[in-house]
């Protein structure tokens, strides 16, 4: 008892600790991709990222180092969990192993050619021509994916210079790569960018679906900083890279172009309004472009006004169950009191939506309103927690059983050892005197009672020994050396195992078998662990001993599976209640673990099987196991 007590603080210690602990070790780009991240000639990194990297840190309590390194070789360390965390697009070499923090940035591809080229006005100009394109890039993956489709040649490049190089040699009809690619490109290169964005990809922060806890931890960082309004201020510092050289090279251009319309305007008066059509639909088309980027984003943005009526959305919103409606209120207040505010909603269908309030200072529009479908999200931070508990269990299960079974074990020693020496006792020994007691009874009845006696601590012991190894093994993967069992003997053998545990709870237990019944592929003990568990629970829903628990076996009506059934006429289940019942963890009993009916579902899914769970409240409780048949 000492060194388990002493064996939990020591693990509640470094629970603790490894909470309170963050550190985020950090990879970034050697080569320049302005405006996300660099690094100067005196070897300080910039960009948006690195803005972002600190401000998450911040809101998270970590600290944070930066270290360099190339693309391909940060992303090697990002799977062995040598780095925290980078920057990427989604690739499918990464999905294996990444889990992204959603930073709502898109990046597009350009198509690039020389100068005297003819231009690439749109993806059919592709067909048949021979492409430049950066090895394991998003790029990479969206060509691979239409090779055929417009008979592309390919040809993937370790850095950007010695594409761009090779591709002014001579080599290739155009290369595709990303804004920031190109703009970081030499300045006497000979090239133009061609028609339209292309290839939209969402960009940022990736981390090792490993790294649960902290994942889970800077995620909720990046949401509070995107409530607070500090990361639309990052995003719009960072807009458009401090050194871009593409201002340079139109101003002056521009500012001629202005002067001298000015002083024509009363000669020139009908070419000035056909400079005002050009700019007009100039804007025009910036704008459309704004809204296409807007329309991309999984997430819904609406625009309100002063009266808390949206003037604004873009595609997202009129394609999801999230109805601006539903915050009517948290907009009201938001306006009233001019502050921003963040909330999560649980619709009827089992969605979780994130919506933050972001007031806005400038404008007749004073809310932006960002709504998330963070489900999915959820659903696997959810799995990732219980995956980290059930190793965790499994930990402490082995040491749990180290304790439990040495004990144990002598307990089995000494008994044999004294059923043993009983027997040679009562061999040896002359007739004894009917009027001698022994501990109050008479010889033939005390020698029954040492007999049933040991028989008890003998099952009962075993009984402790093979509970803990169950438990022992409950986070560890079972094995799966199937073979061909009858469910009529595991579910005798089931019934008579637990026969002493149902009696002190009904007297109205029956067990049917409807034959025939055809063996099924799998592991018995197994298929006993799932048996035994739904009787106790079925036992654990009685209200009264005179409420009946009935188990049957027999094949289905369209003859593809064997089915376990068994109904209790106990207490039953709530709606919310039965939702939940199969998940780990979740209990209502007071001294419950939560874990009898997880186990029930991951073995009925490792035997190819399926359950239905039938209940309402006041009015008992069915479950269904079916297994698939399998015939001889």
């Amino acid at each position: 008892m000492k060194h388990l007590i002493i064996l939990i603080f020591i693990l509640l210690s470094a629970a603790v600790y490894a909470q309170d602990s963050c550190n985020i070790t950090y990879g970034l780009r050697v080569d320049p991709y302005k405006p996300y991240e660099w690094i100067d000639d005196n070897g300080v990194p910039h960009g948006m990222n690195v803005d972002l990297l600190k401000q998450m840190a911040k809101k998270a309590g970590c600290t944070y180092t930066i270290t360099p390194g190339e693309r391909d070789e940060l992303l090697y360390k990002l799977k062995n969990n040598e780095i925290t965390m980078m920057s990427i697009s989604p690739i499918p070499e990464a999905d294996q192993f990444a889990a992204y923090i959603e930073q709502s940035v898109v990046i597009y591809r350009y198509a690039v050619n020389r100068i005297d080229d003819p231009p690439i006005e749109s993806m059919e100009d592709w067909r048949g021509k021979t492409v430049l394109f950066m090895k394991g890039s998003y790029t990479d993956s969206y060509l691979q994916k239409h090779k055929d489709e417009y008979n592309l040649n390919l040809i993937s490049y370790q850095n950007h210079i010695d594409m761009v190089e090779d591709y002014l040699a001579g080599r290739g009809d155009f290369f595709v790569a990303s804004l920031p690619s190109i703009l970081n490109l030499p300045k006497h290169y000979e090239i133009k960018i061609c028609g339209f964005p292309i290839i939209p990809t969402i960009y940022g922060f990736a981390m090792n679906k490993t790294n649960s806890a902290l994942y889970a931890r800077l995620n909720d960082a990046m949401e509070e900083l995107k409530a607070s309004g500090d990361y639309f201020e990052i995003m719009k510092k960072w807009s458009r890279s401090k050194d871009t050289p593409l201002w340079h090279k139109y101003m002056i251009h521009i500012v001629l172009t202005v002067v001298l319309t000015i002083l024509l305007m009363l000669l020139w008066n009908k070419s000035l309004h056909m400079r005002v059509h050009q700019k007009t639909a100039s804007l025009n088309t910036l704008t459309g472009l704004l809204q296409m980027l807007l329309d991309v984003l999984p997430e819904q943005i609406y625009l309100i006004n002063s009266n808390g009526m949206p003037v604004w959305s873009n595609a997202a919103s009129s394609n999801a169950n999230f109805k601006i409606e539903l915050i009517s209120n948290e907009i009201e207040q938001a306006i009233v009191t001019n502050k921003s505010f963040e909330t999560k909603l649980f619709l009827d269908n089992t969605e979780t939506w994130e919506v933050s309030g972001i007031i806005l200072e400038k404008g007749s529009e004073p809310l932006l309103i960002v709504a998330s479908n963070i489900t999915e999200k959820v659903r696997q931070r959810d799995e990732l927690l219980v995956l980290d508990r059930m190793t965790a269990l499994g930990n402490m299960a082995a040491n749990i059983a180290h304790e439990i079974n040495n004990p144990a074990g002598l307990i089995m020693h000494n008994i044999d050892f004294l059923q043993k020496l009983s027997n040679d006792i009562h061999k040896n020994l002359e007739t004894p005197d009917p009027s001698r007691r022994f501990a109050g009874l008479s010889w033939i009845d005390a020698r029954q009672e040492e007999i049933s006696a040991h028989t008890i601590i003998t099952e009962n012991i075993l009984r402790i020994i093979n509970t803990v190894n169950d438990l022992k093994t409950f986070s560890k993967k079972r094995d799966d050396a199937y073979a061909l069992v009858d469910l009529k003997l595991i579910l005798n053998d089931s019934v008579r195992f637990v026969g002493y545990f149902v009696k002190s709870f009904t007297r109205n237990f029956t067990c049917r078998i409807d034959e025939p019944v055809a063996p099924v592929r799998g592991h018995a003990q197994h298929i006993e662990q799932i048996i035994i568990n739904l009787i106790q629970n079925a036992c654990y829903a009685l209200t009264d001993s005179e409420q009946a628990i009935t188990c049957s076996l027999s094949e289905s009506e369209d003859g593809k599976y064997v089915v376990f059934s068994i109904e209790d006429e106990g207490c039953g289940m709530s709606p919310e209640v039965k939702q939940k019942a199969f998940e780990s963890f979740y209990t209502t009993r007071k001294n419950g673990t939560g874990l009898g009916l997880s186990i029930v579902a991951s073995i009925v899914k490792e035997h190819w099987g399926h359950y239905i769970l039938d209940s309402e409240e006041g009015e008992g409780t069915r479950v269904r196991i079916f297994f698939p048949k399998e015939t001889l």
